[in-house]
């Protein structure tokens, strides 16, 4: 089986917050984000009918399960689904204490409307770490690092319908959370869509009118997945540096509160750059004058 059918977050309404039993926070709020192919910069596209599952990896030119537009290997594809690294993504501060705290990844849903069809159904999000860029299952990989929880989150496309227009769904993944990984690994999305929509008998892509949200399968574009990249400006709190010998330009650190070791920070008054000067001058002076009396 694909999954199991579990409890729902209901998030058809516009500035809901939502939180699954392993933590994730889950939001819709209003924005006006400008997303769409060519802007919203996404490392996994899915997209099938009824059910659709997949995970980000440079594996292809066929990208695996339902993964679209892979780059891939010798493959002339947008590579709109890519392997990525977890030092590229950034840390955001939930807290608002001052120190990073959560990965944050977005999502751009594409759906038809009409009788129930703007429904989406959120059923599965895992998160996987790996030690090359081409996965292509993810029992190869070097284990899992993040699983939500048994919680399906419902979705509404007509909240920021239309192309370009709106993050759909904003989830925020607690480093708390996670298991064990390290900068250099890669980040291996799972995720899985239109359970809820789908046939509850465990057949999958049937029936979809007796299904526990009819509509909810997925029945048009693609699904984007895009993360809040790491930068300069992530780094909220240090707490110690030792041993620096020479800082030029630091911008945008919050909080210091202890640095040591710090070869040299000595500035001249400036009596000692005038009487350093005149003694140089002085000393130029006298070497001429001798250079003079030798000849």
């Amino acid at each position: 089986a694909l999954g199991t059918q579990a409890a729902q977050l209901d998030l058809t309404s516009i500035d809901t917050t939502a939180t699954t039993n392993n933590g994730a926070v889950l939001s819709n709020l209003s924005n006006q984000t400008i997303v769409g192919t060519g802007v919203f910069d996404p490392f996994l596209t899915i997209q099938n009918n009824g059910e659709e599952h997949g995970f980000n990896t440079d594996f292809g030119p066929q990208a695996p399960l339902d993964a679209k537009r892979v780059a891939g290997q010798n493959s002339s594809k947008n590579g709109w689904t890519h392997s990525v690294l977890f030092s590229q993504l950034g840390l955001v501060d939930t807290n608002n204490d001052n120190v990073g705290d959560s990965l944050r990844f977005y999502l751009d849903i594409n759906e038809n409307n009409g009788a129930n069809n703007e429904l989406l159904s959120l059923d599965e999000f895992q998160i996987y770490k790996d030690n090359d860029n081409l996965a292509d299952d993810l029992g190869d990989t070097t284990g899992l690092v993040y699983d939500w929880g048994t919680d399906t989150a419902l979705l509404n496309y007509n909240l920021f319908k239309g192309s370009g227009n709106g993050v759909d769904l904003t989830v925020d993944v607690p480093i708390s959370k996670l298991a064990a990984y390290s900068a250099t690994d890669y980040l291996v999305l799972y995720t899985h869509f239109g359970m809820a929509g789908t046939d509850p008998d465990g057949k999958g892509k049937g029936n979809t009118q007796t299904a526990p949200n009819p509509g909810a399968d997925s029945d048009a574009g693609f699904e984007e997945w895009a993360y809040h990249i790491a930068t300069n400006t992530d780094v909220t709190d240090i707490t110690d540096v030792t041993d620096v010998t020479d800082i030029t330009d630091i911008t945008d650190v919050t909080d210091v509160t202890d640095v040591t070791d710090v070869t040299d920070t000595t500035i001249p008054e400036p009596g000692t750059v005038s009487l350093l000067g005149a003694a140089l001058l002085g000393a130029g002076l006298l070497a001429k004058r001798r250079r003079r009396r030798r000849l």
